[in-house]
């Protein structure tokens, strides 16, 4: 659902009067007032943005805007783009990158060279759209059925953003009933965020 960012920047200077020093902001998703999302504007891709209310997207600026304020109160904002699930909004841009409905077709090798190109647009620059030295690339709820291509996408996409100075994070999704499975060795040089016991098995994180 759509939140102001104005509200948003308000609920992080509260987190701040209560001594939390980081936000987890997600910026795209399938559900809310609509079937999906993408909220954080962009120019390279403006299809993604293009079945929403222009008001309820975040301007690049706003949002850079945003990130610099609350640091000011000691609030690192960890900006997530969630794929290779979640991924609905790709429909708009070119839906043979997609699986079904919400995921990626990790099989076919224009989903990477989209998201990185997507990545490119928020994390480089001399004045980046992410002003924080962390960013969050998602990877939950993804078919088990494909875990193998899941782990070599968290693997590349890890290095990739590790390569350009940032600190990545990812939802720890592996193990468990419901989590990836699959033998192909994912970089450890990731901090993974422990959120479900039916997607993440703690000892395989």
């Amino acid at each position: 659902y759509y939140i102001p960012l104005d509200y948003l920047e308000e609920i992080t200077k509260y987190m701040a009067y209560y001594k939390m020093s980081e936000v987890h902001v997600h910026v795209n998703d399938n559900g809310g007032e609509q079937s999906y999302a993408f909220r954080l504007e962009s120019k390279k891709f403006p299809q993604i943005n293009s079945n929403l209310n222009p008001e309820h997207v975040y301007s690049q600026e706003a949002y850079k805007a945003y990130q610099k304020e609350v640091s000011k109160y000691g609030i690192k904002v960890i900006t997530e783009i969630d794929t290779p699930a979640h991924s609905g909004f790709l429909k708009l841009y070119d839906s043979s990158l997609l699986l079904n409905a919400s995921q990626m077709d990790l099989s076919n090798p224009g989903c990477m060279d989209f998201i990185k190109a997507l990545f490119d647009e928020y994390l480089d620059g001399e004045d980046p759209v992410i002003q924080t030295d962390t960013f969050h690339i998602g990877v939950d709820e993804y078919s088990k059925e494909h875990s193998d291509l899941a782990r070599q996408y968290c693997d590349e996409l890890i290095k990739y953003v590790n390569a350009k100075g940032y600190n990545t994070r990812m939802w720890g999704a592996f193990g468990s009933s419901s989590g990836l499975g699959g033998s192909y060795d994912v970089s450890r040089d990731v901090v993974c965020n422990y959120w479900s016991p039916n997607f993440s098995d703690p000892k395989m994180m």
